[in-house]
């Protein structure tokens, strides 16, 4: 084989590779949160919030999708967290248990939910009384939300998907 041929085959088993993954991500998004094509136009693609919170590193947001309520419209990470937050917060259940996470739940040198918005370096009014700490990359934002505070409350956050720009 010489070295132009090499070339070519390396380049088709990264553009199957590219097919396959598209693929496997496209069977995961329809099986967590269904058909997701009205949402969907050239300009963005969703990931499933389950998936690793490190597949929204440098992706850029333009929505959130909730099971119930459709699209919501959140063209940054901060305003994506809240926008769930929200969510959770509109159960009266979820509401007291994050209540009671609150001054409970550490980040990396604050806490996650505080009773007050002093003290945090950019907090995020959930309501009255509960504010989110929002001062993360998107990784960190992300991991904090779903396994430090989704988790422990019970909240279902398997449906959620997040519309993201094609850059």
């Amino acid at each position: 084989m010489d070295h132009s041929m090499w070339i070519e085959v390396e380049r088709s088993r990264k553009r199957m590779h590219e097919i396959l993954d598209q693929k496997f991500d496209n069977f995961i998004l329809h099986t967590a949160c269904g058909d997701l094509a009205e949402y969907l136009d050239k300009d963005t693609y969703a990931k499933p919030l389950l998936a690793p919170a490190r597949m929204f590193k440098g992706a850029k947001p333009t929505a959130v999708i909730l099971p119930e309520k459709g699209k919501v419209v959140a063209a940054t990470w901060q305003r994506v967290v809240l926008t769930i937050l929200l969510d959770c917060d509109s159960d009266p259940v979820k509401h007291e248990r994050l209540m009671t996470l609150r001054s409970r739940v550490a980040g990396d040198f604050r806490w996650l939910l505080s009773d007050k918005s002093k003290g945090l370096r950019a907090p995020l009014r959930i309501n009255e009384g509960l504010y989110f700490e929002g001062k993360f990359d998107t990784e960190a934002l992300l991991r904090n939300l779903t396994k430090k505070i989704l988790e422990p409350v019970g909240y279902d956050y398997s449906g959620i998907a997040v519309l993201l720009r094609n850059v």
